[in-house]
């Protein structure tokens, strides 16, 4: 079962996001093939770090010193977005079209609320659109179009997860979003912009539940925690996986 190409479809989170990270470095260690990655709010940002063959373990520490507090902005920034500007330096600036592997992004219309699919362009500005949160990182037009939290994108997530055509596997950060009135606004809207994401995503593949720690879901100081989280995850799931092939062959 193992043997097969999987579909890796990566969970929200903004910090506990980055546990789809530590989960691509363990399948990798174990040369687990896979034949796309599809990634929702920060699980889009790690899509994207593994479809320009980042190497993870180096990315993982370099995300989690960038000046997250910097980036929290009120207003639509456009081009000279700080985010984004980041996100173009960490992708390369390149598009979808100049990878290897494939990525698929999803996100949402912040106008009518429908499912957004970004495959083909800029993967800075997919990532970008695909965090989006007013009030955390403020959605930046494109096109004459905003776009925002791949996250809320149940549409497109619960269809990923039943009907790709490889083997699907989901990451999905499990913790319990603190609010807390005495933090700053972000902070305050972050949390309650996890409670939105809801349950994992339903349908016929398999779902990893990432647990970490109950926390603020911008302290991103805590990035490196969840990464290692995502490894631990990734290497249950796959001596499960591997205990259970091994059971039938001893039936």
């Amino acid at each position: 079962m193992i043997g097969s190409a999987w579909t890796v479809l990566l969970g929200p989170g903004l910090a506990a996001g980055f546990a789809g990270l530590g989960a691509l470095m363990e399948l990798d260690r174990r040369s687990i093939p896979i034949t796309r990655v599809v990634g929702v709010n920060t699980g889009a940002f790690v899509a994207a770090l593994w479809a320009v063959g980042s190497d993870l373990s180096l990315a993982g520490r370099v995300a989690e010193h960038l000046p997250w507090d910097d980036f929290f902005v009120g207003r639509d920034l456009g081009g000279s977005d700080p985010l984004l500007d980041a996100l173009r330096v960490l992708t390369r600036e390149q598009s979808f079209e100049d990878c290897r592997r494939e990525a698929l992004i999803l996100a949402v219309d912040m106008e009518s609320g429908a499912s957004v699919r970004f495959e083909r362009g800029s993967l800075a500005w997919a990532i970008r659109h695909s965090m989006a949160i007013p009030g955390v990182f403020e959605p930046i037009s494109q096109g004459g179009r905003r776009y925002g939290d791949g996250g809320l994108d149940r549409k497109g997530i619960d269809e990923i997860f039943g009907a790709s055509k490889d083997r699907v596997v989901a990451f999905w950060p499990s913790a319990e979003p603190m609010y807390e009135p005495g933090r700053s606004l972000p902070s305050r809207i972050a949390a309650y912009a996890a409670r939105a994401w809801g349950p994992a995503p339903r349908g016929p593949g398999h779902i990893v539940n990432v647990k970490g720690p109950d926390f603020n879901p911008i302290e991103f100081h805590l990035l490196s925690d969840w990464v290692a989280a995502g490894r631990r995850a990734a290497a249950d799931w796959l001596a499960d996986a591997d205990q259970s092939v091994g059971d039938e062959g001893r039936s």
